[in-house]
């Protein structure tokens, strides 16, 4: 009796996120992003990209400022500004509907 196994990759797609195209130089070990006035925030870069979760920020309006870092080497690249609008939660359906011909 033969046995034949599929495998199937298993996606996860989780909370929509920002990525950037890898650091053209290859060094950067962090991204970091402000958000408006807030804290600077740091991540590991993923192959030398940023990739940063957008689900815990609330609905509104966004201005991110990314920028690479190297940490051992103490550097940062030229801030980037990303702006973007998360929506509200539970937008408003369909409204006045009806059937035609």
């Amino acid at each position: 009796m033969k046995w034949l196994i599929l495998l199937f990759p298993l996606t996860a797609f989780g909370a929509p996120f920002l990525v950037s195209d890898p650091d053209p130089t290859a060094q950067a070990d962090t991204c970091s992003y402000i958000n408006g006035a807030g804290t600077q925030v740091d991540t590991p870069t993923v192959a030398y990209s940023c990739k940063v979760d957008l689900a815990g920020f609330t609905a509104g309006t966004h201005n991110l400022q990314v920028s690479f870092k190297n940490l051992q080497w103490g550097t940062e690249s030229a801030k980037v500004p990303f702006v973007f609008v998360r929506p509200v939660n539970g937008s408003i359906g369909p409204a006045n509907m009806v059937i035609t011909k």
